[in-house]
């Protein structure tokens, strides 16, 4: 719904999903994909689940 992105960056990926009202957001740094080397990340639309790309095809990853 374009109201969670998820960025690639040197420590992880940051997920980041827009209050209510569209004024300011919640973020949280995912580190597991890093570690698999995951790349072009995409959140589901609540920010739960993380689909990367990895050297052996696609993870999914879940918060905890």
């Amino acid at each position: 719904d374009g109201g969670t992105i998820a960025i690639t960056t040197a420590r992880g990926v940051l997920v980041a999903a827009l209050r209510g009202s569209g004024r300011g957001a919640s973020a949280k740094l995912w580190t597991a994909p890093l570690v698999d080397n995951a790349t072009a990340c995409v959140p589901s639309d609540a920010g739960q689940r993380l689909a990367c790309v990895v050297k052996e095809g696609v993870a999914i990853y879940e918060a905890r």
